[in-house]
């Protein structure tokens, strides 16, 4: 089993935080957040989303939004009991353990073919989100999708997502050209 080093006492995570956002690509508003719950857990305090948003000047929507993004990329996890809700930041400093996903790899590469240009690190987030959410197939898909009708913009090819997801479609269906519900 892997020494759990973040766990030590000597471990200081909110440095360990600053130091390594630029690896970890967390935006301003989920590194705030990070650095909230990381103080707040130690501490020992009830971390509430109307807290945080009063802390930060925000509305509890962008906390939300914030929170479940943070969640979706497995940087916090919630541990549900008796006493109230905790939040572990575990994946946060496991990142370290990570293998960047080869798949996400390589639809980088092709979107970024694609669009002739590099991506920005939302947009690469935003790949990882559907890549999660979809599957690599139903990504490229969409994006040969978006190429046909030459739409190359994220907010096009994830209404064709959301909308392939809703009207249940397979990958045979895709494969078999079929784009609208059965």
């Amino acid at each position: 089993m892997l020494e759990r080093i973040w766990e030590k006492i000597y471990f200081d995570r909110k440095t360990f935080l600053l130091e390594e956002n630029d690896r970890i690509k967390l935006n301003p508003t989920e590194l705030v957040v990070l650095l909230y719950v990381e103080h707040f857990n130690q501490s020992r305090q009830a971390i509430d989303l109307n807290l945080l948003a009063s802390k930060m000047q925000i509305n509890t929507t962008q906390i939300d939004q914030t929170m479940t993004g943070l969640i979706q990329r497995g940087f916090i996890s919630l541990d549900i009991s008796d006493t109230g809700v905790n939040y572990r930041l575990d994946g946060v400093y496991q990142f370290e353990d990570k293998v960047e996903s080869t798949e996400l790899k390589s639809l980088v590469d092709m979107f970024g073919d694609e669009f002739k240009r590099p991506l920005t690190s939302n947009e690469t987030e935003k790949l990882d989100y559907w890549l999660i959410k979809c599957g690599y197939d139903y990504v490229v898909h969409a994006l040969r999708e978006a190429v046909i009708y030459r739409q190359l913009k994220f907010p096009y090819i994830d209404r064709i997502l959301n909308q392939w997801l809703k009207d249940e479609l397979t990958l045979d269906d895709l494969n078999a050209g079929k784009r609208n519900a059965k």
